[in-house]
């Protein structure tokens, strides 16, 4: 059978052939762990984010070769085996999901990664996390609740005992100490001029 996705470019299948012996035991620990199936969940969603062909075992292996973020996620899912299997895998981001995997729904896509926080009451179905995100408390015992198809994009902030609703897309640096219904789009203020512009004569 065959293991590697066909259409990638040569440094990428370099890459994939070389990282594979070292993701070869989180495809054992993969086969009989009980997170399996919401990380099956998660890998389908991937598929269809980047639009991956190849069967589900190729994907999975491209994914956990070649997508450091992708990684850190089964990590987390698999709980206390993730932390060992990390130890034998390639590099990974810093994605910090500070809550039990049992309060976050299957189909979580998380794009970059890197410098993103998340502590959650819970998180539902098909969310999409951006980069330097944070989403958390602001007191020892308040942090949010997400619906499903939340969409959080790169450098926003999501704060406090707030809930937003299914659907809800909260835009790149946007800050959220509010609860935000189903279906709306939050945005920070667009950019302005503040300073007069600077005659290039001068």
């Amino acid at each position: 059978m065959k293991l590697f996705l066909s259409g990638v470019n040569k440094k990428r299948a370099i890459l994939q052939r070389l990282y594979f012996p070292r993701i070869l035991p989180t495809l054992a620990v993969l086969r009989v762990h009980p997170a399996r199936r919401v990380v099956l969940a998660d890998l389908d969603r991937w598929r269809e984010v980047r639009h991956l062909a190849g069967t589900p075992t190729q994907a999975l292996v491209y994914l956990l070769c070649l997508h450091p973020e992708f990684r850190a996620l089964v990590y987390w899912r698999l709980g206390a085996a993730g932390y060992v299997l990390r130890l034998f895998a390639p590099p990974l981001r810093t994605l910090h999901l500070l809550m039990p995997p049992s309060h976050v729904g299957p189909g979580l896509y998380v794009q970059h990664g890197d410098e993103t926080f998340v502590a959650c009451r819970r998180i539902g179905r098909n969310a999409w996390l951006n980069q330097g995100i944070t989403v958390g408390y602001t007191s020892d015992d308040d942090c949010p609740t997400l619906g499903d198809d939340v969409t959080l994009y790169s450098g926003c902030k999501v704060l406090g005992s707030v809930t937003l609703g299914d659907g809800v897309v909260v835009g790149a640096n946007a800050v959220v100490l509010r609860d935000v219904p189903a279906g709306a789009t939050v945005s920070p203020p667009v950019a302005r001029i503040v300073q007069g512009v600077r005659n290039s004569d001068g």
